[in-house]
């Protein structure tokens, strides 16, 4: 569960980044959906409701950030870590690939709330972290940004094109690729690892 901890720190410790970069271009309700997103991952304006805060105070109520073990970790983390976001910016530094981004945070963003739903009750069985607000609250609010993400796609005016569609369509095939990849190697290295007494 540190593993898997430290790996969600490396991905998402630069989302309030991404979803910055996602703002350009944008116009009309999905760019309001995105500035509210925004908002909330840089707390209102306030530091300790900063998303990125909670992360490190995740961090370092586990003795991570003072061992400086995710330091290390960071550096030698795994390259398939890399997956995600690494698709993601390729679509956020692309200006003519603005709506698949878009399609790709769609995805991602629907998925944070049952994933960390599952997250929390494994820090929770096995009594890793003191500190979850980072996990808790995104449950929470990553239902509703997600929720109004579509309605924003819904009710968009004006009204998308066929290329943006399309685009948005690309985008979200290559988030659920890309989050197929990643998982996939993870599940391939967690199986690989020999736990005493388990022969």
């Amino acid at each position: 569960m540190r593993k898997v901890a430290m790996n969600e720190v490396c991905r998402n410790e630069i989302v309030d980044d991404e979803v910055a970069m996602m703002l350009p271009g944008l116009s009309g309700l999905i760019k309001n959906a995105i500035a509210l997103n925004l908002a909330d991952e840089m707390g209102h304006g306030i530091i300790r409701n900063q998303h990125s805060y909670w992360l490190r105070q995740q961090l370092s109520d586990n003795d991570e950030v003072e061992t400086g073990s995710f330091l290390k970790y960071r550096r030698t983390r795994a390259w398939y870590l890399n997956i995600p976001s690494n698709v993601f910016n390729a679509l956020l530094l692309r200006p003519g690939y603005r709506w698949a981004a878009f399609g790709y945070f769609l995805i991602t963003e629907s998925w944070v709330a049952p994933h960390f739903e599952k997250l929390i009750q494994g820090f929770e069985r096995v009594g890793y972290s003191r500190q979850l607000k980072y996990f808790t609250a995104h449950e929470k609010l990553d239902r509703l940004h997600g929720e109004e993400l579509l309605e924003a796609l819904d009710y968009q005016l004006p009204k998308l094109t066929e290329r943006e569609v399309t685009l948005i369509e690309w985008g979200a095939g290559l988030a659920i690729e890309a989050g197929v990849q990643y998982f996939d190697h993870f599940l391939a290295e967690l199986r690989a690892v020999e736990v005493p007494g388990d022969e």
